[in-house]
């Protein structure tokens, strides 16, 4: 029980020594806090999730018995579901979801498995801990409905299809689509840790790419009459439209939204899916699409300390899975790519190339800050040229 509140409503209502018993007064205490986190229609949220053990156990022994299979593992839904299982049964994946300095808990039972010895924490690694745990195990029993939304989703864009001769794509994710269950896992805890699972609204998605400017607009109302969109549509983050295309005495004004930093653009729509999940769909247009693949790279970097990097400051790229990103994305196609699109971006081009030489030769990433100005330079002009045609093959 002590492990349950505090997952839901943080240290904080239940401070004090983590052995206390729960008393009725203490349940009274944060009664009004857990019922307002298990109600979240006040919210655009998937809602809070109890787990029933009974569900839990049963829907594990169904992904064990699809792991059996070898050729299974080997597709990438089974390559997803080896990850989600490693997760929810090793201490040692789900470490990787806590403080850095936790996994100095973990320890090799007499089955030679590592555990978390939470018995040796404070309070704060103990509350941490179950919270994680509460965690994977709701989002493991989300994942069914959330494989259902994204087929609908799949099934809505094809309206917008054959309505608008649109392109659907998927960004990158598990499998068709599907944020992976690591990288949803990772947003509600090392990432965001206040969330819940009901906070995830990304997991099913997709893109939606139309041929021309003059298409997003009708497009966009288009979305905005379906059922899936009204569901939410009194939700202010329901829709962000960074092409800002609604006029002022439009209802829908108020979903005009500045383009991010960086430049880039797109109209993103959450949608409600039949069974109540929440979907994401991104509208946009294609010298915009190749301006983010092209420039996604750079955000990659960045957000590995963005307050470094916005204020210009030298600091260290040490995660190993960005390192593998920067040198397969940053290759010479990409700096050919660069330099034959974007006019004046040789200097800039040359100063990021000497960087990522250090790379290929030493193996560390040391953005300094002339390297940081550099690649802003060139994100921003990407994006730039990405709302016209000036990226685009020609025809």
């Amino acid at each position: 029980m002590t492990d349950t509140l505090a997952a839901a409503v943080g240290p904080d209502p239940l401070s004090g020594p983590a052995s206390a018993r729960v008393t009725p007064a203490d349940v009274a205490k944060v009664k009004a806090e857990v019922l307002k986190r298990i109600n979240q229609s006040a919210h655009m949220s998937q809602g809070f999730r109890l787990v029933n053990q009974a569900d839990y156990q049963s829907s594990l022994a169904e992904l064990r018995g699809k792991l059996k299979s070898k050729s299974f593992q080997q597709t990438d839904e089974g390559k997803m579901c080896k990850l989600m299982h490693d997760i929810l049964t090793d201490d040692a994946h789900l470490a990787e979801y806590l403080d850095a300095d936790i996994a100095q808990y973990l320890e090799t039972n007499e089955a030679g498995k590592k555990v978390l010895n939470t018995k040796a924490m404070d309070f704060h690694g103990k509350n941490q801990v179950a919270n994680a745990k509460l965690k994977r195990k709701q989002l493991f029993l989300m994942f069914k409905e959330i494989i259902q939304a994204q087929v609908e989703l799949n099934t809505f864009a094809q309206r917008l299809k054959v309505a608008f001769g649109a392109e659907i794509s998927f960004p990158p994710g598990a499998y068709g689509g599907i944020k992976s269950y690591s990288g949803a896992l990772a947003k509600i805890t090392t990432r965001i840790r206040n969330n819940d699972v009901g906070d995830l609204k990304d997991c099913a998605r997709i893109t939606v790419k139309v041929k021309k400017f003059k298409d997003l607009q009708g497009a966009k109302l288009f979305i905005c009459g379906t059922e899936e969109f009204k569901a939410v549509a009194s939700h202010q983050k329901s829709l962000k439209d960074r092409y800002q295309l609604a006029g002022t005495s439009s209802v829908l004004a108020r979903h005009n939204v500045e383009p991010d930093s960086s430049g880039y653009k797109d109209i993103k729509f959450f949608l409600k899916m039949s069974g109540g999940q929440i979907a994401e769909l991104q509208l946009n247009i294609p010298g915009m699409l190749i301006a983010k693949k092209k420039a996604h790279i750079v955000y990659d970097i960045a957000r590995t300390n963005q307050d470094a990097f916005d204020s210009r400051q030298q600091f260290q790229v040490t995660t190993p899975e960005v390192l593998e990103k920067v040198k397969k994305k940053m290759d010479g196609d990409w700096f050919g790519f660069i330099r034959s699109k974007l006019n004046g971006i040789g200097p800039d081009a040359d100063c990021v190339e000497g960087m990522i030489d250090v790379l290929k030769s030493k193996g560390t990433l040391i953005i300094e800050p002339k390297q940081a100005e550099a690649l802003n330079r060139i994100s921003k002009q990407l994006y730039a040229a990405g709302l016209g045609e000036a990226l685009l093959d020609p025809k």
